[in-house]
């Protein structure tokens, strides 16, 4: 098993605009990643806890804000993904047209996903309660969440249960109608499936998609390897890759270089050195 340190961030984002920058959009200013609202991954609505500043470009260092939000429901566009755990940007409908807020995970409350993937056999509970016997217990299945614990996606700075903590959520059966689950955050996310040949020159799985944030352990690692990507399982926390392996299936926890089969015929005008692995780093003598 394996021990390393992890280093978590808040990030606070601050863009570099011209002095004289009043209007625009936001694809002016690529440093701000965004995606498109899809109520999984990106909140399609928020509901404002206080009064809330907002931009006409996602900036609040040199662009004064345009006016304030009181405690609402907005409709949201697009977003960073790092909403659930530090200070984030979001594009949201408002009366005087499209608009930026930058909000902290306390600032305000989100429905949960419609539909999570289980990936790991899940006790059912009647009440959000671990005192209480579960009902029944779930395979791995995709499941309809109907409702959540008020900040279920909040986590707090730090390690351990503190920052992976468990969160209740209710989901629909069709045999026990609905129940509650206890997940942490690290478990509440989508499985996708994939098809892609990634390189690792160094990363570390686990035989589940789960870490523990308590000692920091792994299953083992995985080095100068080519190895077949088959699914993505996205997380609050972070996404899991599965892998398969001569050792089986594995999580690991990081995408690996893409390869990208292609017969073509190149040609040369000047020598160069072939190497083992694509990548000339701490890999291997050249050819």
């Amino acid at each position: 098993m394996w021990k390393k340190t992890i280093a978590l961030a808040l990030v606070a984002i601050g863009l570099q605009v011209s002095l004289g920058a009043s209007s625009g959009n936001a694809y002016e200013y690529e440093d701000t990643p965004t995606e498109v609202a899809d109520g999984i991954h990106i909140p399609r609505e928020l509901t404002l806890l206080e009064d809330i500043p907002y931009y006409v470009i996602p900036n609040a260092l040199l662009n004064k804000a345009e006016g304030s939000l009181s405690p609402q429901t907005v409709q949201v566009i697009e977003a960073e993904n790092n909403w659930s755990g530090a200070w984030n940007w979001w594009k949201i409908h408002t009366d005087v047209g499209d608009r930026w807020i930058k909000t902290a995970p306390w600032q305000f409350d989100t429905p949960p996903p419609k539909t999570i993937s289980l990936m790991t056999e899940t006790p059912l509970y009647a009440k959000p309660s671990e005192k209480s016997q579960p009902t029944a217990a779930l395979s791995p299945q995709d499941v309809q969440v109907v409702d959540a614990e008020k900040g279920w996606f909040r986590n707090s700075s730090g390690t351990g249960e503190v920052y992976n903590p468990k969160k209740w959520l209710k989901i629909h059966t069709t045999w026990l109608g609905d129940q509650w689950i206890h997940l942490n955050l690290d478990q509440i996310g989508s499985f996708h499936l994939a098809d892609q040949i990634s390189y690792y020159s160094n990363v570390y799985y686990n035989l589940k998609p789960q870490f523990d944030y308590q000692t920091y352990q792994t299953d083992g690692t995985l080095s100068k390897q080519f190895a077949h990507v088959t699914g993505k399982f996205r997380t609050l926390l972070g996404t899991y890759y599965q892998i398969t392996t001569g050792d089986g299936v594995r999580w690991a926890l990081g995408a690996g270089q893409p390869i990208v089969s292609e017969t073509k015929i190149i040609k040369r005008t000047h020598p160069s050195t072939l190497h083992t692995y694509p990548s000339s780093q701490y890999e291997d003598e050249p050819k």
